[in-house]
């Protein structure tokens, strides 16, 4: 029939088969993508099965289009490139099949508090991006950056130790917002944690000065 599976397009106007987007049928579709000049956004409500939702450049979205991403049961991929977003709502720790998270390019800093309960994730990728006490919990984390050292809490390294599966790890030291002392200390707390990494699985490390 006409249950759709994936569905790609890159602005209000399109239709498929003469079928306006608004009204195609979205409950069996496992994959979406959306383009930067799309000005139309699904409901979440309307995509139990969903397994990718890529809204990389969307122009239309915004903060409260994901407040019901908990509804995404089956997500494993969740991309938000460059977009206008600069808040997770607290239902991402519903998603607990998630793999994948891409915040690079949005305003997203400050992630929330149930991200640790993402124990599948294994790739989270943004850009001075904080993370709540207890991310050392979020064990299946191979590839994570980039974090923000200078405003992590006092708990940041020993977290950053618990992630043995990591493999890719890239911090940054904001000078403006380090004390000189206050920056050493850190600095001498992650190469601890980093030695411990190297021991497993760490294998690509990038630390920024800027």
């Amino acid at each position: 029939g006409n249950k759709i599976r994936r569905l790609s397009f890159r602005d209000k106007q399109e239709q498929a088969g003469g079928v306006s987007i608004e009204v195609l049928n979205l409950s069996h579709a496992r994959s979406i993508h959306l383009f930067a000049a799309a000005s139309w956004m699904p409901s979440l409500l309307d995509l139990q099965v969903l397994r990718v939702l890529d809204l990389e450049g969307c122009e239309a979205l915004k903060n409260e289009h994901l407040e019901n991403i908990g509804s995404l049961f089956h997500l494993r991929y969740l991309g938000l490139r460059k977009t206008n977003v600069d808040k997770l709502p607290s239902q991402i720790g519903k998603l607990e099949f998630l793999q994948s998270l891409d915040v690079r390019g949005t305003r997203i800093k400050e992630l929330p508090r149930e991200i640790i309960q993402l124990k599948r994730l294994v790739h989270l990728v943004g850009y001075d991006l904080l993370l709540p006490d207890g991310f050392g919990k979020m064990e299946a984390l191979q590839e994570l950056s980039e974090l923000d050292v200078c405003d992590s809490s006092k708990n940041f390294c020993q977290d950053i130790q618990n992630l043995r599966q990591l493999r890719e790890l890239r911090v940054a030291f904001k000078h403006s917002r380090c004390g000189v002392q206050d920056r050493e200390l850190r600095k001498v707390a992650l190469l601890s944690s980093l030695c411990k990494l190297g021991e497993h699985n760490l294998r690509s490390l990038y630390i920024v000065n800027k």
